[in-house]
């Protein structure tokens, strides 16, 4: 009899927790177990919101955005949305799976704890000292209420040992916390590198790429910093893939500083065949669960230079890159060293020869199904 497994998340596809749902359902063999996923499509034009053949979807309910608090239209999303999700979750219940995942920390993980199942696991993904209490209050509003949420599980993973302990710090430790690093996948990162990219590097000049979310604690305000400070002395370009909130900031001082050689390339659906261009990964952010993006550079042989903060430090060998201050001197100091062309190239060498690309896929996923499978040693 296959084991029945459900999948709780707030979307299909739009971020790390997304890539990692989807690494985990398909490594699982699809004739030992039947998998269901309770989310909600963010782009269905997406490709990679595609779910693998033969897993079930049941939709969550998605609050509408739009509407302007207190009126009476977003009151009755709130009860609607509420309601919706009260039944779907007595729903999942009465299905009774043999496990189930919150694959997300905060309102999935307090949606899940409320289902029914024989065992239930949940992940963290962010840095517990660096969130925003009003994000957290939503979900839990009381104080112990998280902490009471975390215990109703079997295991509480945490994507790396930073993550474990800004929890434990922030809110005490449920006594079920672990450490499994998120699965990379590798061939898939390097098959999409290899794709035509409608942008091409110039060549006579170091290729600088960063790739996440532009929010404040990513502090792309101080990469552009950085950037000012060496655009009289280093030739060089900048490539920054993502979008957020902070976008019109920035493209305002791009423009007001004349840094015609950074470019705000927004979400890509492949980040990669940009990524493998790159002279250097540059990394400003302060916060970081787990630094995925710093690995997937590394994978495609490309070093790094990252702002000091405890996910990335525990994500970088440095071998492989280099650890700065948080401040445009530093970055910019650290940037200028790196790209000149003899240590640019040692480092190369040494991210191509004695990076273990090897290691990030399966031996991850292996370790995460071990939690509940049968002969599995519980850590």
């Amino acid at each position: 009899m296959k084991t029945r497994i459900l999948f709780d998340n707030l979307f299909v596809a739009r971020g790390g927790a997304e890539v990692f749902m989807m690494n985990v359902i398909n490594f699982l063999p699809k004739d030992q177990y039947d998998i269901t996923v309770a989310a909600v499509y963010w782009d269905k034009n997406d490709p990679n919101e595609k779910l693998p053949p033969g897993v079930h979807f049941i939709k969550r309910y998605h609050r509408r955005k739009h509407y302007k608090k207190g009126t009476p239209l977003w009151f009755l999303d709130v009860a609607y949305g509420r309601v919706y999700d009260a039944l779907l979750n007595a729903w999942l219940s009465f299905l009774n799976f043999d496990i189930a995942i919150a694959t997300q920390e905060k309102q999935t993980m307090r949606r899940t704890s409320q289902i029914r199942a024989k065992r239930k696991f949940a992940w963290i993904h962010t840095d517990y000292s660096t969130r925003l209490d009003h994000n957290v209050s939503k979900s839990f509003p009381h104080p112990g209420d998280e902490l009471a949420c975390m215990k109703q599980f079997e295991k509480v993973v945490c994507v790396s040992k930073t993550a474990m302990d800004s929890v434990i710090a922030s809110i005490g430790d449920p006594g079920n916390l672990c450490v499994r690093y998120n699965p990379i996948d590798v061939r898939r990162i390097r098959e999409l590198s290899g794709l035509p990219c409608p942008l091409q590097k110039e060549a006579d000049r170091p290729l600088l790429v960063s790739v996440g979310r532009l929010v404040a604690e990513k502090h792309y305000i101080t990469l552009l910093e950085a950037c000012k400070l060496l655009k009289d002395t280093l030739p060089f370009d900048v490539w920054i893939i993502g979008d957020g909130e902070e976008r019109p900031m920035l493209q305002e001082y791009i423009d007001r500083e004349g840094l015609g050689n950074v470019k705000l390339l927004g979400t890509q659906t492949n980040p990669f065949h940009y990524l493998i261009q790159a002279d250097l990964f540059v990394s400003a952010s302060v916060t970081e669960g787990y630094g995925l993006a710093v690995q997937e550079a590394l994978v495609l042989g490309v070093p790094v230079a990252a702002v000091n903060c405890p996910g990335v430090a525990e994500s970088l060998d440095l071998r492989f890159g280099a650890l700065t201050e948080d401040s445009p001197e530093a970055l910019a100091a650290e940037i200028k060293r790196m790209t000149e062309p003899q240590t640019l190239m040692a480092y190369k060498r040494r991210v191509a020869d004695e990076y273990p690309a090897n290691e990030l896929f399966e031996k991850r996923l292996e370790a995460i199904c071990g939690l509940w499978e049968k002969d599995a040693v519980q850590a």
